[in-house]
């Protein structure tokens, strides 16, 4: 059992996305305290190996979706911070006054032509291959 002793980074936890590597990320929070972790397998059993929380660049606390690409990049929607996107070793946040349609980002998968889909409390919003290229190559906020 994995809790905030064990380094969860808070007890609620949202969805878990099994990544390329078989790694399983836990989204995690309930108002301003929360964040995202990967559980990794070693030798003795599986272990926290990673958290990302605000002081590593998330917008909000409680991470309400996940996503894993193409890539291998990591996307986040937040419940009142919009999205995250962690790629090349570092975290870019979006949120309205970037073009999302609102704040809260409740899922988010992935197309056959490759791009993205949020699914958000204002409707739904499709990333086609080339914003997504843009998003990549954007400064960290």
């Amino acid at each position: 059992i994995f809790t905030p002793a064990r380094g969860l980074p808070h007890p609620y936890v949202n969805p878990l996305l099994v990544d390329r590597e078989g790694q399983v990320w836990a989204a995690t929070g309930q108002l301003e305290e929360g964040g995202a972790c990967r559980f990794r397998r070693t030798a003795q059993g599986w272990e926290v190996s990673d958290r990302l929380s605000r002081a590593d660049g998330l917008p909000g606390a409680k991470v309400r979706s996940m996503f894993q690409d193409a890539d291998g990049d990591l996307w986040m929607g937040f419940e009142n911070d919009g999205l995250a996107l962690r790629t090349a070793g570092r975290i870019i946040a979006f949120r309205e006054s970037d073009g999302l349609p609102h704040k809260e980002i409740t899922c988010i998968v992935g197309g056959p032509g490759g791009e993205v889909w949020l699914g958000t409390l204002a409707g739904v919003l499709r990333i086609g291959p080339e914003a997504i290229r843009k998003m990549k190559q954007a400064r960290p906020a």
